[in-house]
């Protein structure tokens, strides 16, 4: 069978098998989910074998076997999927997003930065709620797991099985219990500190939808799919009254901060505020036109907040029992609601994948958190490493902030970028998308030369070390254009497999490339010369890189390997292996020691460079798939593109620790937290990147709040002296 056969066969199977599965029930959800996140990792450009489809599938589990996580500096992305909760901490500072996408995500509130993404989840997760302190997150999943998750640096400190799939969790107002509410219609009690199971309430029928602590601690609300409301004694359990009135499945249900009023919302459309003593609702909004899906009072309680599949929230005056505003909501419906702590903001999720911030006096939009819709394939920071490049298949080129994450140009391509790569001053910028290459101008972003490649996709390019000549490779050929006007010089090579990656020796005279051919091959640039043929991948060949001093050429194979070569002889010195699907990229830190890969699965691998032995895994918030990967010009960072949308740079933990100089001078503060220590920097300047060191080799990259704080937690085990340092980027060190 061809390979592009068999791709299909794969795709089409898992395709009916999907739209079987959610055929049966709406509990199926999940398994549409799994379907379609499977029918993506299997829908790759053609030319896979089937045998590496069979690896794909296979592999998928090890993504719940957390090595590391990358310390990441910036992260540009958002949900895959709709977001179906939305929690603020107690102090504002911080929102949190869960979705069917099977993730969790931390955003800081001011900004829309995305902080941190939990993830490893099996499916969907359905509900979030803060402790009182904020210090942690409580989380229930389509999976059948309750997690508690440390927020600072994303630890998982328990997980524990519930009877069915977790539609709604809750937090009372002391922290010492946990609610859960479950698709086969459980209510049950955890204790929160170790996830203890404490009692299951009696008298509920169909799936729990909502639950909520009273603000008083004495009572439990749930809102089910029989249309009722059930409210239990905590101190005992017992149930002390079902009310009635919903016409359909209870959605959402919210205490007023006196605990003597109860919100609830319903698919059949309408918002109820009952009083909780007597049971009896006095209150009946229907200003919507379809299912409510959330509602929320704010802290104060002056105001009440529904999201709705309509597409609308809308905010109420509590008080005078009148409506306020009506807020446009999302294309995919309203989902999930949230105020501020401090009420002048609301929060929703939608069907759309977005996550809207609205301010609650006149109903502007404050913040939009959405991902970029499509994958990006490309990364490269300018030689001073102020900007990273990105391109993606929404035809876009975006220039970044490299420290920040700002992004502060997007160019159009008009086709899918697939490569970009600056020009050694940084002035121009080279990119690949489909049949043509281009040169740009970084400082206004004009279009300079559009390099026609003749109606063959451009697969790769590589930018010499003096800026004067542009490399393309395609299917057959290897061009050479020259940048300063962008005519062709002349073929460096015809009749290559694929020519899938290259790259430039550091002195210019060598260009490597990988080919679909299984092979290495180095051409003598002046005289286009084939030096030599490098053997010994067994299938393509999808990334290069010379060591810094150009002594050695790393490749990237899908066969899952890197091997490192001898220049001068083309010498196999080292195979290195670990990587469980297609490698994708690899790259040589700027001081020669280290050696990163990103394949597939998400994980990227670091390897010493002098002996191949690992170093690290990072697999962790690293994605699904990665398609490129960068260090820094001075090494310090790691960017890398993933197919979910999304753009992050991280801290390289092999980096030299900066040289601080008089930046060192600044205010920390430590404590001891059991076996680590919380260094926190104080009175820096607001978000900032910031290098902390410990005891002159381990280092964290942070970026100072609003507040000019910065923070980061290290192990203490052997509870002596440590020596903590911390530079503001900003000031150049």
């Amino acid at each position: 069978m061809h390979p592009r056969n068999a791709a299909a066969a794969w795709r089409f199977f898992i395709l009916i098998w999907g739209f079987a599965m959610l055929r049966k029930s709406e509990a199926n959800r999940r398994i549409y989910v799994m379907h379609r996140r499977v029918y993506r990792i299997l829908n790759w450009r053609a030319g896979m074998a089937t045998a590496s489809m069979v690896v794909g599938l296979v592999v998928w589990p090890v993504f719940a076997a957390a090595q590391n996580r990358p310390d990441i500096g910036w992260i540009a992305a958002g949900h895959e999927d709709d977001v179906v909760s939305i929690a603020y901490s107690p102090d504002g500072e911080t929102l949190a997003t869960a979705s069917y996408d099977f993730t969790i995500k931390l955003w800081r509130a001011s900004d829309g930065a995305l902080i941190r993404t939990l993830g490893r989840f099996t499916s969907g997760v359905f509900s979030i709620a803060f402790m009182p302190d904020g210090q942690t997150l409580v989380s229930g999943s389509f999976d059948e797991t309750l997690r508690l998750y440390r927020v600072f640096d994303g630890e998982l400190l328990w997980s524990v099985r519930d009877s069915d799939q977790v539609l709604c969790v809750a937090v009372s107002s002391d922290g010492a219990l946990i609610a859960s509410g479950t698709s086969d219609g459980t209510v049950s009690l955890w204790r929160s500190s170790d996830g203890q199971f404490l009692r299951a309430l009696p008298g509920n029928v169909g799936h729990v939808r909502s639950v909520a602590f009273s603000p008083d601690g004495n009572l439990l609300a749930a809102g089910s799919d029989d249309n009722f409301i059930k409210l239990w004694s905590i101190p005992d359990g017992a149930l002390l009254g079902k009310w009635s009135g919903h016409t359909d499945s209870v959605t959402s249900v919210a205490f007023l901060r006196n605990s003597r009023v109860l919100a609830s919302g319903s698919r059949d459309a309408s918002v109820r505020l009952w009083n909780v003593r007597t049971g009896i609702a006095f209150w009946t909004i229907r200003e919507h036109t379809d299912d409510v899906r959330s509602v929320a009072f704010s802290r104060d309680g002056r105001m009440l907040a529904s999201a709705s599949e309509d597409g609308s929230v809308r905010l109420y005056d509590v008080e005078q029992q009148a409506p306020l505003l009506r807020l446009p909501g999302h294309s995919g419906g309203a989902l999930a609601v949230a105020f501020a702590p401090n009420g002048r903001t609301v929060a929703s999720g939608g069907g759309d994948s977005s996550v809207s911030i609205w301010r609650t006096s006149d109903g502007g939009l404050v913040l939009s958190l959405s991902r970029n819709r499509l994958p990006f394939n490309a990364v490269a920071f300018s030689p001073d490493g102020r900007l990273l490049a990105s391109g993606d298949e929404s035809d876009a080129i975006r220039l970044w902030d490299a420290q920040q994450g700002t992004r502060l140009r997007v160019m159009s391509a008009g086709r899918n970028v697939d490569a970009v790569e600056f020009s050694p001053n940084g002035r121009l910028l080279a990119t690949a998308q489909s049949t043509t290459a281009a040169i740009w101008r970084v400082a206004d972003g004009a279009l300079l030369h559009s390099l026609n490649n003749r109606d063959n996709d451009v697969y790769s390019i590589a930018m010499s070390p003096d800026g004067r000549t542009l490399a393309t490779g395609d299917q057959t050929i290897i061009r050479l254009w020259r940048t300063r006007n962008g005519h062709e010089k002349h073929p460096l090579a015809r009749r290559i497999d694929g020519a899938r990656a290259l790259a430039f020796s550091p002195d210019g005279r060598i260009l490597a490339a990988g080919t679909g051919g299984r092979e290495v091959l180095l051409w003598r640039v002046s005289d286009r010369t084939l030096l030599r043929t490098l053997q010994g991948h067994t299938t393509d060949v999808a990334s290069v890189a010379f060591s810094p001093d150009g002594q050695t050429l790393a490749s990237g194979s899908w066969d899952r390997t890197v091997r490192l070569w001898r220049v001068a002889d083309g010498t196999l010195l080292h195979t290195l292996t670990g990587h469980a699907m297609f490698l994708a990229s690899v790259a040589y830190s700027p001081d020669g020691t280290t050696v990163a890969s990103a394949d597939w699965s998400g994980f990227v691998k670091f390897w010493r460079a002098s002996d191949g032995e690992p170093l690290a895994t990072w697999d962790e918030e690293t994605g699904p798939r990665i398609n490129a990967l960068r260090f820094s010009p001075d090494g310090r960072a790691v960017a890398y593109a993933r197919e979910d949308a999304t753009v992050a740079v991280a801290m390289n933990p092999y980096a030299d620790p900066p040289d601080c100089g008089q930046n060192a001078e600044l205010s920390i503060r430590c404590r001891r937290d059991g076996r680590k220590v919380v260094a926190t920097l104080e009175s820096a300047t607001p978000q900032t990147q910031v290098i902390f060191t410990i005891d002159g080799g381990q280092t964290a990259l942070r970026r100072t709040g609003r507040n000019g704080k910065a923070q980061v937690k290290y192990a203490d085990q052997e509870r002596g002296p440590h020596v903590v340092r911390a530079c503001a980027l900003e000031s150049g060190c």
